[in-house]
């Protein structure tokens, strides 16, 4: 990668001074790769931080991939754990690179809970935690 090139995070979630854990991840992220690459980072709705290091830009989640979609022309790289098909097919038609985020916290939760349980026992709750979510 070449330093001028720009890098975009797409979070899920609320980023501000109040912020959940995924939140907190993306800005995070944002921070870091602000060290070395112009960052951008999307963020839904609405934000009440700023930073002097990258830059934040808002997109309606209800309107994600039209809102996201226009904004996203000087971007080269895209980081988002999900993104919606007509969103995937405008970075694509752009040329835009897509880095899918595979992170999961609860898979290695749950495999942190049940570790001194048999095998039968953490396979069961693993089986119940991941389809349970998928419902």
């Amino acid at each position: 990668m070449k330093e001028n090139q720009v890098i975009a995070l797409i979070s899920n979630d609320k980023v501000g001074k109040v912020m959940a854990g995924p939140g907190i991840r993306y800005f995070e992220l944002a921070k870091a790769f602000s060290r070395h690459f112009k960052t951008v980072l999307f963020v839904p709705d609405s934000c009440d931080l700023e930073s002097k290091d990258f830059e934040i830009r808002i997109y309606n989640s209800s309107k994600i991939s039209s809102s996201t979609g226009s904004k996203i022309k000087d971007i080269d790289f895209v980081i988002a754990q999900s993104m919606r098909p007509p969103l995937i097919q405008k970075v694509k038609l752009l040329g835009i690179k897509y880095i899918a985020d595979m992170y999961d916290p609860l898979t290695i939760e749950v495999l942190e809970y049940a570790r001194f349980d048999s095998e039968k026992t953490q396979s069961n709750v693993y089986n119940f935690n991941y389809y349970s979510q998928s419902l």
